[in-house]
């Protein structure tokens, strides 16, 4: 709407697309939660906001090349994609997170244009710099008041660590009644989540509300099938990310606002690395392998590493050996985690809302030529809008140094606060989604919760994965995948994930050289209708054999 457009500033998640005059215009949020992936040949240009989505559609129209070395460092990454503008295939690209798309309608050509977001640029210890935080503090504050007066479906990440606790600093100070959301905490064992329950079950003792209050949630839930829960991962997920994060089981008939502290990284010490450190523990994934895969892997890494730090020195003009880890987070890492989770949750009606990802946040600077530790904006959030969460411990023994919250103190008191606690929030706002509704009478049954895991590992183990991955990487990858997924506890699919992605990738190569055209949404029906389980070997054959043919030079044969 009209509406919705005059007001983009960066803030949300969204890809819009409008018309003026002669010239369509394509925004992106300031995150770039979505993605914007151009297929280039000359002028010619196809572009979407789904890699998989594109590879599709070129699938079967050009050929299509493989791009090794960032399958090779998605195969070892830590959870998602570090590239900068590289993916899965040659012939696609992502574009920057801060680019406006501008497309000539008369000559059919396409251009970008870099939006300075004047990210890290204002001195926090200043007038201007206070100004910035204490409206972004009035900001927050008035949208959760306007969602709680309107909407009970609200609910708030709470755990042991800094972020979802800087996000619940705001919320505190909203004048919300937290019994009459969710404020939520993981209980369960695993990653740190027994420790975060812990503490916070401290922190709601404290307060005075329940954790994990769902009582008080309207409204119906549409059942997705199994095809569509899978296809929504990963059309958002799957060729950046290695955790299959399937939250789309259910499509929620009112809308839901979930408080996270997404982007938390951005406003904290978090991978200030100097470059070098940054390379080594990066290129760590390589050292699970034999000598040679290692140095393979260990390359592809770097090439793609190097990239990135190229890329990020010509946006911020800074020499490429000073210190440029410290961009890497929002430039790609929190866009391909935080932000393709994002987008995942907008096809279930749930809006996950990211103060600390905040466009007029990311003004500020994290430190001061007085105060060099990077944990300075963070101190000054909780010292000077709520103290009192500074008396309960972090996760993991984190800390912020007693230095660096003295001098976050001398801040505060050198610029009191306004008398405004908040800034009301007027925006438009439909809780329900009629949709949803009309489809409810003939609602689908419900999938069992781990249908979506069952599918990836079936595909993973059957003998068509196998053998086809082999084709183009070392078995020694996928025989790490099955290792990993017996010792781990927490997202113990996630290699498994990584390779199913990347034979999902030489699938689509090979169908665009000519091959038969089949789909991964074929196989998401195959596997619904035999009862879960995988049809892969069923074509593992004679479709390896094809394309080993093919290396070789051969024609490829004729098969269904």
């Amino acid at each position: 709407t009209q509406e919705a457009l005059a007001g983009l500033d960066g803030t949300g998640t969204y890809v819009s697309i409008e018309r003026d005059g002669n010239t369509i215009i394509i925004r992106q949020d300031f995150n770039g939660c979505y993605g914007l992936y151009v297929y280039r040949n000359g002028e010619r240009f196809v572009i979407s906001n789904s890699f998989l989505y594109l590879m599709e559609y070129m699938t079967k129209r050009t050929r299509l090349t493989l791009n090794r070395d960032y399958a090779n460092h998605f195969l070892i990454m830590g959870l998602s994609s570090m590239a900068y503008s590289e993916t899965f295939i040659n012939e696609i690209e992502i574009l920057p997170r801060d680019v406006v798309v501008k497309i000539d309608i008369p000559s059919g050509t396409l251009s970008t244009e870099r939006i300075n977001y004047g990210e890290n640029t204002v001195r926090l210890n200043s007038a201007e710099g206070m100004k910035i935080l204490d409206e972004w503090f009035a900001k927050w504050t008035g949208i959760f008041k306007n969602l709680y007066e309107q909407t009970p479906n609200v609910m708030a990440d709470l755990s042991g660590g800094f972020d979802s606790r800087m996000v619940f600093t705001l919320l505190l100070n909203s004048g919300i009644d937290l019994n009459k959301i969710c404020i939520n905490s993981i209980k369960a064992k695993g990653y740190t989540f027994e420790e975060d329950y812990v503490i916070a079950s401290e922190i709601a003792e404290h307060f005075g509300f329940t954790l994990n209050n769902t009582e008080n949630f309207t409204g119906g839930e549409l059942n997705y099938s199994l095809d569509d829960s899978v296809r929504i991962a990963f059309s958002s997920l799957m060729f950046m990310h290695n955790q299959l994060q399937v939250s789309g089981k259910s499509k929620f008939e009112d809308k839901r606002y979930h408080l996270v502290g997404y982007w938390g990284e951005n406003v904290r010490a978090y991978w200030h690395l100097e470059d070098n450190s940054f390379m080594f523990h990066n290129k760590g994934g390589a050292r699970n392998f034999s000598a040679g895969l290692r140095k393979e892997l260990a390359a592809s890494m770097e090439r793609i590493i190097t990239c990135l730090l190229e890329g990020i020195s010509r946006k911020t003009n800074i020499p490429v050996s000073d210190g440029l880890a410290s961009h890497v987070f929002r430039e790609t890492w929190g866009r391909s985690h935080f932000g393709s989770i994002s987008a995942t949750k907008v096809a279930i009606n749930t809006y996950n809302i990211c103060p600390l990802g905040d466009v007029e946040l990311a003004h500020l600077r994290l430190n001061d030529e007085n105060c060099t530790d990077k944990n300075l904006l963070m101190a000054v959030i909780f010292t000077r809008y709520c103290p009192e969460l500074l008396k309960f411990r972090f996760a993991q023994k984190e800390s912020i140094s007693p230095e660096t919250l003295k001098f976050a103190e001398k801040i505060c008191e050198s610029f009191p606060k306004p008398e405004t606690a908040s800034a009301p929030r007027d925006f438009s706002f439909v809780s329900r989604d009629p949709e949803v509704s009309a489809l409810l009478e003939r609602n689908n049954p419900p999938i069992e919760p781990d249908a979506p895991s069952k599918f990836v590992k079936s595909v993973f183990d059957s003998t068509a994965t196998r053998k086809l991955f082999a084709t183009c990487f070392d078995e020694e990858l996928y025989i790490y995948a099955e290792e990993y997924f017996r010792k781990t506890i927490h997202y113990p699919l996630a290699k498994c994930f990584t390779v199913v992605a990347a034979t999902e990738v030489i699938k689509h190569i090979i169908i665009s050289e000519g091959t038969q055209e089949r789909s991964i949404a074929d196989d998401f029906r195959e596997f619904v209708e035999t009862g879960h389980e995988s049809n892969y070997d069923r074509i593992a054959g004679g479709f390896v054999k094809a394309y080993i043919a093919t290396r070789k030079g051969a024609r490829w044969p004729f098969f269904r």
